[in-house]
């Protein structure tokens, strides 16, 4: 991992000199203006403490919100973030803490010392975060305190549930290959399912099946591929390949799946980003493109992507780009993808996540 790290970086400076560095915003056919009301999570620069929020108000975005409620950022390495209530709950994996804000004030209403957590998610009851310690925790919505801990397999990262199941993908730091299954009743691991090795990410589809995201990386760690597999919860968690594809997300009726491919080529120093859809209820890749516009696609062929969200209210698509030193661009489309707009600047360095409100 820490040659992909290494890799990573040398590719982030090369590639920073091709980003349009202008303050402006670039909007197609000049009427297109986002409805969208969100919170973006920033990861920030590693090891720099840096990591906060911006908020997305009527296309107009203000960085480091967390920052100005609190003076102070919200720690290093801000992994992962979800409503629940009034509150965000957010993952700080270099700071070792759990963290609830206020959704309105942004205030920090509670902190936990968790080691190295890493996704979470909840049932509405409970919060719950993977860790790197081979274990799932089960914390207090109210005050952050650990209710349980289920074991699982070795750097537990993505969190999904289906019914009466908690999913965790095992990644063992590109050596696993299992995804823990977890009884919510009982919260003990009850079953580990084969999967292709290194699951990252997981997402619950809402119609009975999770897909997962598997990431293999050649011998010299020159390219990656990734590969979307489904986990039929309702058919004994049974395995299937979907696609390859590095980013997902639910279309806003929850019929598609929204897949981009992000495919690094570090020798070269390029990306090859595609989107194409997944039809749920007939389980193929749709002939309907994404973006309706083939301008879209084309000025997105080349960004490393690394946000991708839908707003499930009205549809618009949010991606972002990184290139690890920067702050990252942000674009957004109309529901359809016929026009977008550009912002050089979403707040800070990494933005991997959107909140929509």
């Amino acid at each position: 991992m820490k040659k992909i790290i290494l890799f990573a970086s040398i590719f982030a400076c090369l590639f920073t000199a091709c980003e349009d560095d202008d303050n402006d915003v670039k909007i197609q056919n000049g009427d297109f203006q986002p409805k969208s009301e969100a919170v973006i999570l920033y990861e920030g620069s590693y090891g720099q403490n840096n990591s906060d929020l911006s908020e997305f108000h009527k296309g107009v975005i203000s960085a480091d919100v967390y920052y100005q409620a609190n003076g102070k950022y919200l720690g290093d390495t801000g992994n992962d973030i979800l409503e629940v209530g009034d509150s965000y709950y957010i993952a700080v994996n270099g700071s070792n803490s759990v963290v609830k804000i206020d959704d309105d004030t942004y205030k920090e209403q509670a902190r936990q010392v968790v080691n190295q957590p890493r996704y979470l998610a909840s049932d509405g009851k409970y919060l719950y975060v993977s860790t790197y310690e081979s274990k799932v925790l089960k914390l207090s919505l109210a005050d952050l305190s650990v209710v349980a801990e289920a074991k699982t397999g070795a750097y537990t990262e993505g969190l999904a549930i289906e019914g009466d199941y908690l999913l965790a993908a095992n990644s063992g730091w590109g050596g696993g290959n299992t995804v823990s299954v977890i009884n919510l009743k009982s919260f003990e691991t009850v079953q580990e399912i084969e999967v292709p090795y290194n699951p990252t990410s997981l997402m619950a589809t809402g119609k009975g099946t999770i897909l997962v995201k598997t990431t293999a990386y050649t011998a010299d760690y020159s390219s990656a591929v990734s590969t979307i597999s489904s986990i039929d919860v309702k058919s004994q968690f049974a395995v299937s390949t979907v696609a390859e594809a590095s980013h997902m997300t639910l279309s806003a009726d929850g019929n598609y799946v929204y897949f981009a491919n992000c495919m690094p080529n570090y020798t070269a120093y390029t990306y090859q980003t595609s989107f194409f859809k997944y039809d749920l209820g007939k389980k193929e890749v749709s002939k309907d493109p994404v973006f309706a516009n083939d301008s879209i696609s084309t000025m997105l062929s080349g960004i490393s992507l690394y946000l991708f969200s839908v707003n499930p209210k009205n549809g618009e698509i949010f991606i972002g780009t990184s290139d690890y030193l920067t702050n990252s661009a942000l674009y957004v489309t109309d529901k359809k993808g016929n026009s977008w707009v550009r912002y050089s600047d979403a707040g800070g360095v990494n933005a991997s996540k959107a909140l929509f409100d």
